[in-house]
């Protein structure tokens, strides 16, 4: 192979390795555009991630007296907790940290909106010894320019797109560079009497060459940050994964919560042997809690082993141990393990943030050698084509990442967006709006913002988010759609009259959002399932049933509502079926006359019993004028459903049918897996 060694350009003769190449200049082309459109975000990823690798041990230093305890271990995690709650009532405790070689003290996670903080508590005498904001300072600084380009969503999706370049100018560089087996020993030499650019050629090549086994799976795991359920997706599709339960599963917050140090030793039997590494507190109240204990250093946040319990019995609703865990879980473990580099202690910390620098210096060497030859010569070839192969990749992404932005106030809405795989382009939801447990998640983390409550959402912080999307529901929100619409916004309203308007309304969210397909198939689904418990229901005795929607009217539905058809599938009969309503104001009389077999009241994991804002005890139905002569109490079955289950017109209705089914036959239909308990009249 012969050199140009006025611009270091390499040019095939005949019998060279590169002569069969054919497709060498367009390679060279790609790698040279797509090298110059990332040299500048190579030089800020690599020198801001060389800077990161060591962010737990910069912030030791920086915070040793805060982090030291003043003796030995006395104050236990309930303390702690209530001592925190105490001094910052208004913020959300997400987790609590053990005591650890890295900081003496607990260290709390709070959150508030948007800002975050960290708190640590004393350990031996639980007074607060300092406090940080965890998003500012010269470490937030770097990690918003490493992870969003302080451009935050767009920023994101520029770090994606620019993932998936990586991958092509490491392949296109091992090809550029591949100088034939006969020539591969000459090609690791510098030569000392070149000129300099032609040096800097062979030093880009040889450092290029050497950092494509890391920056390959460096691209892949960014990417996977970016975009992590399409990853998460894959993953399962290849590698057996854990099932994940239902958030809400045998969670009842009718009872009081178990205190932590009763539930670290619950869990202590299920990983025993291990010291406690954090508490994750319930996203909400109904949720249950994960407790944590480390298999290995304090920084391998990967090598844990938890358990998830139910804060309010202590059971045991599912163990993750390590040595046990199945490949795919592993493999997503290590995703974020491998790109900060805390695997192998501070060997490879010193390593990473090495291959960092070089990753800066091959941006800043491959934007002189471009330079220098562009510098002579007039033309580059394959410009136009390879801007269009650029602006295609940015496409690509782009869609990828989740376009359009969603803003769903509706929580119904929400669960379908999720259910359909595309939880990652809401950017907004209300307050309802806290199932499937991963928007729970998101809000809490910061990604998803909280505009108000579901009634009075805040229209100004939707014009910030700057939406493609609104998905409202129910004649609650009928206004602010209206108003929504009114300002530009795309807004689709729902307010289903049948369970059949409900499987129409998730098909048209799923060809809104780029999920068409997926949402048929689920629907298909739906509809299958439900056509098989019909035929069950169908052999079952025919129950009269008062479904009462809230206790302060009382407020039920007519036959204009698809909790109609929810009482009609689970094989009962709505006593007001023959009102042309949705959702209406009956009269205690009125229900005393129809004379229902079943009455069922509403309930929810986050209310208390008693008052306009809580459970009525049953108490108070049994006790209602006329009442007595209800067959439904006479016979003991006035019943709690789950309202968050019920009334929500999205993916669960199957799952609620069921629930409805074994509530009014539970001597033909199996409680279904995954839902509360305790429904059948055990708060009094």
């Amino acid at each position: 192979m012969s050199v140009d060694t006025r611009d270091g350009v390499s040019s095939a003769r005949p019998g060279s390795a590169t002569r069969t190449c054919r497709w060498r200049p367009a390679f060279f082309a790609i790698h040279s555009w797509i090298g110059i459109a990332l040299a500048l975000y190579a030089v800020l990823i690599g020198f801001s991630g060389a800077a990161l690798v060591f962010e737990n041990e910069i912030t030791e230093s920086s915070q040793r007296e805060v982090c030291t305890a003043s003796g030995p271990l006395r104050v236990g995690p309930d303390q702690v907790l209530q001592r925190v709650r105490e001094r910052y009532a208004s913020w959300r405790i997400l987790s609590l940290t053990s005591p650890n070689e890295r900081c003496g003290n607990w260290s709390a996670y709070l959150l508030r909106g948007s800002d975050a903080r960290l708190v640590m508590v004393d350990a031996s005498s639980g007074v607060l010894a300092g406090e940080r904001d965890a998003r500012e300072g010269a470490l937030g600084w770097l990690a918003r320019l490493h992870t969003s380009l302080f451009l935050g969503r767009l920023g994101r999706l520029l770090n994606g797109t620019a993932a998936l370049l990586i991958l092509a100018l490491t392949l296109t560089g091992g090809i550029l560079w591949w100088p034939g087996v006969a020539r591969l020993g000459q090609a690791w030499r510098l030569e000392r009497r070149a000129r300099w650019p032609r040096q800097l050629w062979q030093l880009h090549g040889l450092t290029g060459i050497v950092l494509i086994l890391f920056l390959t799976p460096m691209a892949i795991t960014g990417a996977y940050f970016i975009w992590p359920e399409s990853f998460v997706s894959a993953v399962g599709h290849l590698l057996p994964r854990q099932e994940r339960l239902d958030s809400r599963r045998l969670v009842n917050t009718a009872l009081s919560p178990l205190p932590w140090s009763a539930l670290i030793a619950v869990a202590r039997h299920e990983v025993p042997g291990r010291p406690l590494h954090r508490l994750q507190l319930p996203g909400a109240p109904g949720f249950p809690a994960r407790i944590s204990f480390r298999e290995g250093h304090v920084d391998q946040f990967h090598n844990v082993s938890s358990v998830l319990l139910n804060p309010y019995t202590g059971e045991v609703l599912q163990t993750d141990r390590l040595r046990t865990r199945p490949a795919g879980d592993s493999l997503i473990a290590w995703f974020s393990a491998f790109h900060f580099g805390v695997f192998d202690g501070t060997r490879i910390k010193l390593l990473w943030a090495m291959l960092g620098t070089a990753m800066a210096f091959l941006g800043l060497s491959g934007a002189l050698v471009w330079w220098n030859r562009t510098a002579r010569r007039s033309h580059f070839p394959g410009r136009a084509p390879i801007v269009r192969i650029l602006v295609v990749a940015f496409v690509a992404a782009a869609h990828l990442s989740g376009d359009p932005r969603i803003v769903s106030l509706s929580s119904p809405q929400t669960e379908t967006v999720y259910a359909l795989g595309a939880g990652n382009q809401i950017v907004g939801v209300t307050d309802v709006c806290v199932f499937p447990e991963q928007v729970v998640h998101d809000r809490e983390v910061g990604r998803i913002q909280v505009l108000g409550t579901f009634s009075k959402p805040d229209l100004s912080r939707i014009d910030a988010l700057h939406p493609d999307l609104i998905l409202t529901g129910t004649g609650f929100q009928r206004d602010p759609a209206e108003r929504l619409r009114a300002r530009g916004y795309r807004v689709l309203h729902f307010e289903p009259h049948s369970l059949e308007e409900v499987f129409t309304g998730m098909e048209q969210i799923g060809a809104a959002i780029g999920k068409k397909q997926a949402a048929l198939d689920m629907t298909r689904r739906y509809r299958k399932e439900l056509a098989e418990l019909v035929q069950r229901s169908s052999r079952a005795p025919k129950v009269r049933v008062y479904l009462e929607i809230n206790h302060e009217g009382p407020w039920t539905v007519g036959r204009d509502s698809p909790l109609n058809d929810l009482v009609r599938d689970a094989g009962g009969i709505n006593i007001f079926e023959d009102r042309p309503d949705g959702v209406f104001v009956t009269k205690h009389s009125e229900i005393v006359a129809r004379n229902p077999d079943i009455i069922l009241s509403p309930i929810w994991t986050d209310a208390k019993i008693g008052g306009i804002d809580g459970i009525i005890p049953l108490s108070q139905i049994y006790t209602r004028p006329g009442y007595d002569r209800i067959n439904a109490v006479r016979n003991s079955r006035v019943l709690y459903y789950d309202s968050a289950l019920v009334k929500h017109e999205g993916p669960r209705q199957i799952l609620a049918i069921r629930k409805l089914a074994w509530l009014l036959h539970p001597d033909l239909f199996p409680n279904p897996p995954g839902t509360i308990s305790w429904e059948l009249g055990r708060i009094r």
